[in-house]
């Protein structure tokens, strides 16, 4: 008999990571915890990928995230990481 995998423990609500410019729950991205394997691939990246990750290109979001300069990015980026429980250069994967 083989391994069943069980389903996604992610909730609405507690999936997700917000951040934005006013209200700081303008836009969000899901944890670390939730993501897809996929997902946590592109953000190890880096670059482009990674970006996309946080606002797909042509999106309010991913406008509001490419016009961030780099060290407000990689402060989204760490704060995305604490919130999810990461630390750089580890993935829940891991």
């Amino acid at each position: 008999m083989g391994f069943q995998v069980p389903p996604s423990k992610a909730s609405k609500g507690q999936d997700k990571f917000e951040f934005g410019p006013g209200s700081g729950s303008e836009f969000s991205v899901k944890k670390a915890k939730f993501c897809k394997i996929a997902q946590l691939e592109k953000i190890e990246q880096g670059g482009a990928a990674a970006i996309d990750f946080f606002g797909a290109a042509g999106t309010k979001q991913g406008d509001f995230v490419r016009d961030l300069d780099r060290d407000q990015f990689q402060t989204l980026i760490e704060a995305w990481q604490d919130d999810s429980n990461v630390t750089a250069g580890e993935s829940q994967a891991s």
